[in-house]
This record gives C-alpha cells, sequence and structure tokens, in this order.
C-alpha cells in the first residue's frame, strides 16, 4: 500500500513527500512501541482477576513475556551502538536487574509463602520490566540520540 502511495504522490510536490514521510515515521514509531503496549493491555487485564492466586499466576506468566521482550529490546540495542555505549549501556542494565530486585523485595518485605505476598512480588517484577522495556524501545526508537529530548 505504501508502495502505491508513494508512487502516486511522489510526483505532487515536496509537501505531499515531507507529508508521506512523516506518516510513515509515525506508523513505524507506533510499531516500535506496539509489544509494552499489548503487555500494558495484559497487565489491566491481570488486575482484573478475583483471586490472589488466579492475579499471581497472570502477573507471573506476563513477567515471562516482558523479560523476553526487554531482552529482545536489549539485544538490538546493544548491536546498534558502539562499544563504548554498549559497555555504558551492560553497567545500566546489570544496576537495573539489582535496582528491580532490591525494589522489589522493598515493595513486599513478607516471607510468607501465601498467595498474597506471591501475587504482590509478582506485580512488582512486571511492573518494573514493562518500565525498562518502555524505556529500551524508546532508545531503540531514537538511534544514538539515548538523551535528546526530541
Amino acid at each position: 500500500i505504501f508502495t502505491v502511495l508513494i508512487n502516486r504522490y511522489v510526483h505532487q510536490g515536496t509537501i505531499m513527500r515531507a507529508t508521506l514521510a512523516f506518516i510513515i515515521c509515525m506508523l513505524l514509531v507506533q510499531h516500535a512501541f506496539a509489544d509494552s503496549h499489548a503487555l500494558r493491555a495484559e497487565e489491566k487485564e491481570c488486575g482484573e482477576h478475583m483471586s490472589y492466586k488466579r492475579i499471581s499466576s497472570c502477573f507471573s506468566a506476563l513477567y515471562i513475556k516482558a523479560d523476553q521482550e526487554l531482552n529482545d529490546q536489549y539485544s538490538r540495542l546493544s548491536n546498534s551502538i558502539d562499544a563504548e555505549n554498549r559497555s555504558n549501556l551492560v553497567t545500566a542494565q546489570r544496576l537495573w536487574v539489582k535496582f528491580r530486585e532490591a525494589d522489589c523485595l522493598f515493595s513486599e518485605p513478607r516471607k510468607e509463602n501465601d498467595h498474597i505476598v506471591s501475587s504482590g512480588h509478582s506485580i512488582c517484577l512486571t511492573r518494573r520490566t514493562l518500565d525498562r522495556l518502555e524505556q529500551l524501545e524508546n532508545y531503540n526508537v531514537k538511534k544514538g540520540c539515548n538523551g535528546c529530548a526530541w
């Protein structure tokens, strides 16, 4: 469909080409965040269960999906940056993993093996992972401009 649009409108001037380029870029950006958006929708569904056991099970399954997608985004980013910045990414990711674990232990300090504790920990791990996934998706969209405001 893009090829037809490009062939049809490319000869109508610079404004049409610029508009088409903008639309294509927006579609690509939207696609880049599709994974985290879909997982956030699943997160909402997990919260709608009526028992702690089902909530915990749902969030545990979602955490596995989110962690896999996080690893995929991390690999994409790692493969697209120079060696020096890759070293910074590795350091940041290792520290982030430690932060996630410490933060989730803080958010649910009880040690009992009940469903309330289990669901609280699963929810925390999932939410922190989704937060980081969104950050890495954003970095992947802005290749080479991790700290830029635009």
